[in-house]
């Protein structure tokens, strides 16, 4: 299992490389998400080693973390954004990816189908398996989405730093809202208070996105994942940034219950 990661490690670094060189605004993306893919698989090592995963599944794990991301690189490429509602389902066309270069070709079929099932469910707003599917799909398909929400908010956050210091500087294609009055929609905070989802139409305002990554704390799956974003200061990090008012107030009160009781489980 280590030779057939380590052969798509070196395709992985090959074909990313291949995009480079065409804008500044390109490479500063593929960079992005180079990076990106390899911190997910650090925190795809930390969490199979918090669930004591065997060998053989930590690293069909880890090739999941690899894979995960293929299709944003031609996504920049080609339509100049991370945001699948304005260009491609990234998860659907790195699945394409996949099978146009037989990447998966050594893996048994039932290697094959978790791989594959974990990265078209790691974008989706709510997980989607097929009840056919065996248990080992959906725990491989939940570690893919708790590893990349973890390394997202630092993603985020960094983008957040760079935004506020100058947004005409801003140059990468995680996609703000220009709207920086410090206005939150009501659609997107009872959705918060509500433990529910939403929409990223539903996003009006910089403040909105904010909201959003507070929500994705509902969807971490394992405790340990909810843990290492606290101790990180993520979620810390996204209130500071928010108004200073009783709505915020109520806000914090709601994700620190939440908190609370998913880490007393």
């Amino acid at each position: 299992m280590e030779t057939k990661l380590d052969k798509l490690t070196n395709w992985f670094n090959d074909f990313t490389a291949s995009y480079l060189g065409e804008s500044d605004y390109i490479d500063q993306n593929v960079a992005l998400k180079h990076t990106h893919t390899f911190k997910v698989c650090e925190e795809m090592n930390f969490l199979t080693d918090k669930l004591s995963l065997s060998k053989d599944d930590s690293i069909l794990a880890k090739t999941i973390a690899l894979l995960h991301d293929v299709g944003r690189f031609e996504q920049v490429k080609k339509y100049g954004t991370f945001e699948d509602a304005k260009s491609v389902d990234h998860s659907k066309l790195g699945l394409e990816i996949i099978a146009k270069h037989n990447l998966l070709e050594e893996f048994s079929d039932a290697q094959q189908l978790i791989i594959k099932t974990a990265i078209l469910n790691h974008n989706r707003k709510e997980l989607q398996i097929p009840e056919e599917l065996n248990d080992s799909c959906l725990v491989f398909a939940k570690l893919i989405r708790d590893a990349d929400k973890i390394d997202i908010y630092r993603v985020v956050i960094d983008g957040y730093k760079l935004y506020l210091e100058d947004p005409k500087k801003f140059n990468l294609a995680i996609g703000f809202k220009d709207d920086n009055s410090g206005a939150c929609s009501e659609k997107v905070v009872n959705a918060l208070l509500n433990r529910d989802n939403v929409d990223y139409s539903d996003l009006k305002t910089l403040n909105d996105r904010k909201l959003l990554q507070l929500i994705w704390l509902y969807d971490i799956n394992f405790t340990a994942s909810l843990e290492i974003i606290i101790e990180r200061g993520y979620v810390d990090f996204i209130f500071s940034q928010l108004p200073d008012n009783a709505q915020t107030a109520e806000i914090k009160t709601a994700i620190n219950t939440y908190i609370k009781q998913k880490c007393s489980k």
